[in-house]
């Protein structure tokens, strides 16, 4: 443990990914996307985050796919 979050952080950017992908090409309104996302995939994110050391651009750009609705 050297206090790199690297590897954590591209963890979480592809599960927002992952997350965006099935949901562009399912049917889905916008509220049940954020629905599951919430019950779901936003678990996985909150989880780590207390052991982690993040700045702000490190949380936008894990965020991005999510908030955004596309990947970048």
């Amino acid at each position: 443990m050297d206090g790199n979050n690297k590897t954590q952080i591209k963890h979480m950017r592809n599960v927002a990914d992952e997350w965006y992908e099935k949901v562009r090409v399912g049917h889905l309104t916008r509220f049940d996307a954020w629905a599951v996302f919430n019950s779901t995939n936003m678990k996985t994110l909150e989880y780590p985050l207390l052991a982690l050391t993040l700045t702000e651009s490190d949380c936008t750009n894990i965020m991005a796919p999510v908030l955004s609705g596309r990947a970048t």
